[in-house]
């Protein structure tokens, strides 16, 4: 077959230079900055580094990496992690932009200064220009590597808004973003504060927008934007907004089932709200995503939609549900405020969430009484941010653990928005349950003993082991053939030392393992 060669030009290749980054495209021999060079068409975009990174946490879209390259490009990594290799999807005559924001490094360490790689398909098509300025309306932020993007739909549309151009802004706050088709945009700009490559407004990230532009017959210039602090939404307001669009063509036929808060600061306020809904037939589920910088409605991966569906809609419930200001304010107040000050290693972080509805089926089965009722319900969880295990230790073998070490639960009335008591009791039921679950157990941290709880939709033999911090196992709680249903298992440590435990189930169809954190 014959091979079709393309001009590359590279027009921007900034890297940290605390960490003497070494960075390059090698289309099989490097393209210096400037120049223009030929390749193939399938030929590999590499980009290498001094230091391995951590190939996890690093290259997930959307979160700290912004590129219009295809979805379809696929990527990997050398085996001693410092060099990650594309295989990019290229068109004719396009622009394509590579930005990555606090890319982490295998040590923990991030990268102060961002990546930002530009390159065009032809040396003579780089489309039109916009172009302006960034600046902050309060505080003295530095203006350099703001986020300057153009997008094809407002913010405020609940519609998927992926960024169609970004760029990044100079130390003078002046960006320009090149090879931009002509078409209708919305241009925004975002400043991540703290460096973290996340943009949540609970960290104290800002945002700016303007309205829409028009780029036709050339480029714009003097497109200004001014970036501020949006406030976060308490429920009140997340209602009005939800309400609003629950009228727009895209809710049609669709139900509220669920409503779950985020990263919740110590004042009550979440960086997001998330309503779950779901079509007539229940086989398609959307999340409306409501932050101060955007609202979006997101498709449900199929995967989650098996445990979502357990949910009940909650109707007309949400219409009478009361305020959950004053819980969350009392919580904190009383408990709150302890577990935010607890100092935590840099492996672990807290998370604070809030949710409405048929929460038996949102992790706080084991503490009602009545699950058939709705409620408020507020979770102070500490989680360790490894996704997969402990890194080289001997735990190795728990890869998929990503359990709380920590977890405190609160319950509200929905109508009244008063606090219920914890009762730690199950409701009981002689239905088969219709799939394999291993519960959190109950209470975490204990002293020196807990519940745990399982369920079996069928005949299994079943393993119930206890392991040490070192993956050493200390008990052995069950070890036989059990039918199916839900059973209770109680775990004694008074003869263990403080610290994390580990809880896995074993059958021939299942295998879980959880977390658990013994104090005395």
């Amino acid at each position: 077959m014959k091979k079709i060669y393309l001009p590359i030009l590279l027009l921007v290749c900034l890297l940290a230079p605390n960490i003497n980054a070494q960075t390059g495209l090698d289309f099989r021999t490097l393209v210096a900055k400037g120049n223009v060079k030929s390749f193939h068409i399938g030929d590999t975009l590499s980009v290498t580094f001094n230091s391995p990174i951590d190939s996890v946490e690093n290259f997930r879209l959307g979160k700290t990496f912004f590129t219009n390259l295809s979805e379809d490009s696929e990527f990997w990594f050398s085996e001693d992690l410092t060099t990650v290799y594309f295989v990019p999807q290229f068109e004719i005559d396009k622009y394509y932009y590579l930005i990555h924001l606090g890319l982490k490094l295998s040590n923990g360490s991030r990268m102060t200064e961002p990546i930002h790689i530009e390159f065009a398909t032809s040396a003579n098509y780089l489309g039109y220009s916009v172009s302006g300025n960034v600046s902050f309306k309060e505080g003295n932020i530095p203006a350099e590597n703001t986020i300057v993007a153009l997008l094809p739909k407002s913010l405020d549309s609940p519609e998927e808004t992926a960024p169609a151009y970004v760029t990044l802004s100079d130390s003078d706050g002046d960006y320009s973003i090149r090879g931009v088709d002509a078409g209708n945009y919305f241009p925004v700009a975002i400043k991540d504060i703290n460096g973290d490559g996340e943009i949540n407004p609970s960290d104290g990230d800002i945002l700016g927008k303007t309205d829409s532009v028009v780029v036709a017959e050339g480029g714009l210039e003097n497109i200004n934007i001014l970036l501020q602090n949006f406030k976060q939404p308490r429920f009140a307001r997340a209602k009005i907004i939800m309400d609003s669009l629950r009228n727009s063509p895209l809710f049609q036929n669709l139900k509220l089932y669920f409503v779950k808060a985020n990263k919740i600061d110590s004042t009550g306020k979440p960086s997001e709200w998330n309503f779950l809904f779901f079509d007539n037939t229940k086989t398609k589920a959307f999340w409306l995503e409501l932050t101060p910088f955007s609202r979006r409605l997101k498709r449900v991966d199929n995967r989650e939609l098996r445990w979502l569906r357990k949910y009940r809609p909650l109707g007309d419930s949400i219409n009478v549900t009361a305020l959950p200001d004053s819980f969350l304010a009392r919580v904190e107040r009383r408990i709150g405020r302890i577990i935010r000050k607890r100092h935590l290693p840099d492996s672990l972080k807290l998370e604070v969430s809030l949710c409405l509805g048929d929460i038996a089926n949102g992790g706080f089965r084991h503490v009602l009484a009545d699950t058939n009722r709705f409620f408020w319900g507020l979770r102070y969880k500490i989680l360790n941010k490894k996704r997969n295990g402990d890194n080289g230790t001997s735990l190795s073998k728990f890869a998929e653990i990503n359990s709380g070490l920590d977890e405190h639960l609160f319950l509200a009335d929905y109508k009244t928005g008063k606090e219920v008591a914890i009762t730690g009791v199950e409701r009981k039921s002689n239905s088969i349950p219709q799939e394999f679950l291993l519960e959190q157990n109950y209470p975490n941290p204990f002293n020196p003993s807990t519940k745990i709880r399982y369920s079996l939709p069928s005949n299994e033999f079943v393993t119930l082991k206890i392991y040490n911090i070192l993956g050493s196992e200390v008990a052995t709680l069950v070890n036989q053939k059990q039918t199916s249903g839900s059973y209770e298992v109680n775990f004694n440590g008074s003869d263990l030392t403080s610290g994390i435990y580990f809880y896995q189930i074993s059958t021939s169809k299942f295998n879980q393992v959880r977390k658990m954190l013994l104090v005395k």
